[in-house]
């Protein structure tokens, strides 16, 4: 496995007036790309005991703790799910003052047999710097994406007929996710239609919004069957023309990265105006 340093940054945030009840959130960063999933686990490493999240999720909030103890959170890396680095580790800081806000920050090497803190903690890191690195914490979930694609359509009826598509796709990510492997999201798209001949000749637009439902064969690789309702309007005849109707297909996604997402796209739409299918890709980069 390659060899990464994460840099894990704790912030205690004292809530009540009592020892007990308070909240620990550690937040950690990641800068190698072929990392797909974290696991952790708080004072102890049993085998049963690990959490997982995904690789973009990159924080973790512990309500209840007595924070006149200390408290060690020890985190792995993964590839592919299976196999996993060494743990790193880091100790948080014992608050005997419920009124104040400690942060400590250290850099650690997540692959050696030990994990080993490289760079020593400051010993006092005001309320204001905490802060800050609240703020820059990197998002726990990229729930949306917003991009551009590019298709063929076939009338169906028609097999010389074709016409290029092209326009704006925005998804929302795993509204309703099932388990680990399943999950449902929304796709909006409003696509225009074009003659791909001399002189191009705008036809028709179409405006449709589609549930695809997924399963993932891993953080960066899933296929998705998209269904739900389309709407176009054709400007063809000279007249304009409205036809609502459906879409149904089949779409396979590709992370490309921390961001930016391909998707390859095929649908058939069934509408009052037009029986047709078209297929494509897309780039979206995800926030």
């Amino acid at each position: 496995m390659k060899r990464t340093v994460i840099t894990i940054i704790i912030i205690l945030a004292c809530l009540t007036l009592a020892a007990e009840g308070k909240t620990l959130t550690f937040l950690w960063d990641w800068d190698d790309f072929d990392v797909t999933r974290f696991r952790y686990q708080l004072d102890s490493q049993n085998e049963d005991g690990w959490t997982e999240c995904d690789y973009y999720e990159t924080a973790v909030t512990l309500e209840n703790l007595d924070l006149s103890v200390p408290h060690v959170l020890y985190v792995q890396q993964s590839y592919d799910g299976i196999n996993w680095s060494e743990s790193s580790e880091l100790t948080s800081e014992t608050s005997a003052n419920v009124d104040e806000l400690i942060g400590n920050q250290a850099t650690v090497d997540a692959f050696e047999s030990e994990a080993e803190v490289v760079g020593q903690p400051e010993p006092e890191v005001d309320a204001v710097a905490a802060e800050s690195a609240v703020e820059q914490a990197p998002s726990d979930v990229h729930r949306f994406d917003i991009g551009g694609r590019l298709m063929l359509k076939s009338d169906l009826s028609n097999s010389t007929a074709k016409t290029l598509e092209t326009g704006v796709v925005f998804g929302i990510n795993e509204l309703w996710k099932i388990s680990q492997l399943f999950s449902m999201d929304l796709r909006f798209s409003l696509m225009a239609d074009f003659y791909p001949r001399s002189p191009l000749r705008f036809d028709s637009v179409n405006l449709s919004a589609l549930s695809v439902w997924s399963m993932s064969f891993s953080d960066r690789l899933g296929i998705g069957i998209p269904l739900g309702l389309e709407m176009a309007g054709n400007f063809e005849s000279g007249a304009f023309c409205f036809g609502i109707g459906g879409s149904a297909g089949a779409r396979m996604r590709f992370l490309m990265g921390k961001y930016v997402e391909a998707e390859f796209t095929g649908l058939f739409h069934i509408l009052t105006t037009e029986q047709s299918f078209s297929a494509g890709i897309s780039f979206s980069y995800r926030f």
